[in-house]
């Protein structure tokens, strides 16, 4: 086996989708878009858990609660997407 396959949910061999590097490209584009218009942070009213994953189960592990805080206020969005030029 190849040891720089690592990584199967495009697939392997033959069969291997050819689109994988664009894919993995534009998840990465989109996360970075989301990380920069959004403030990511912890639910303050509903803790981590750090130690859910000592147990060596993930099946134990609960889901973490994130909280989504606009960086850049909507009316000022909508302001700038206003006064955006046409075909650009």
């Amino acid at each position: 086996m190849r040891d720089d396959i690592t990584f199967f949910p495009y697939g392997f061999g033959h069969r291997i989708f050819p689109g994988q590097r664009v894919a993995n490209r534009s998840i990465f584009v989109n996360s970075a878009l989301v990380f920069w218009a959004f403030h990511v942070a912890l639910d303050d009213t509903r803790p981590l858990n750090d130690m859910g994953y000592m147990d060596g189960l993930m099946l134990l592990v609960q889901p973490c609660t994130l909280e989504f805080k606009t960086r850049i206020p909507e009316q000022e969005i909508r302001c700038m997407l206003q006064n955006y030029p046409k075909g650009a």
